[in-house]
């Protein structure tokens, strides 16, 4: 069988949302954050989720229809969104003030953090449009 990108996105997406299942309990806020006020990432698993099985969707219709993107592009793409991904995820958890105005030490490590991820999610945006434009214009012979 050969490696494929939807099956990524699709794994992926399950450990996402499980992941996502596991941290939205109230006792785990306390002990690892020290307040109950945490940014749900049971919301934002579940977003990033839809869109991973979207896009694992599209990967399979083209390749359903004949025209399929080539996977060094699909693996790239894998690679891009789930790295920027990561990085949002690791911004919302870090310990920082939310709540009140404080000049905390880490707040502009969260803000590089997710700025870099938010570039990196469009980037990967554009490679898979590039991926899926360069697919449907390919002629197959």
């Amino acid at each position: 069988m050969k490696p494929q990108p939807s099956l990524l996105f699709i794994v992926a997406t399950v450990l996402l949302i499980l992941f996502g299942i596991l941290t939205k309990d109230k006792t785990i806020d306390i002990q690892l954050h020290n307040t109950y006020f945490v940014i749900g990432n049971l919301h934002f698993a579940t977003l990033c989720g839809v869109l991973m099985i979207l896009i694992a969707t599209i990967y399979y219709l083209m390749e359903r229809i004949k025209r399929p993107i080539k996977l060094k592009t699909g693996f790239w793409h894998f690679g891009i969104f789930f790295t920027g991904y990561l990085l949002l995820l690791l911004s919302l958890n870090l310990p920082t003030p939310r709540h009140y105005y404080d000049t905390h030490n880490n707040i502009y490590l969260v803000q590089t953090m997710f700025s870099i991820g938010v570039i990196l999610l469009l980037t990967s945006l554009a490679v898979f449009l590039y991926g899926v434009t360069k697919a449907l214009l390919n002629r197959q012979q």
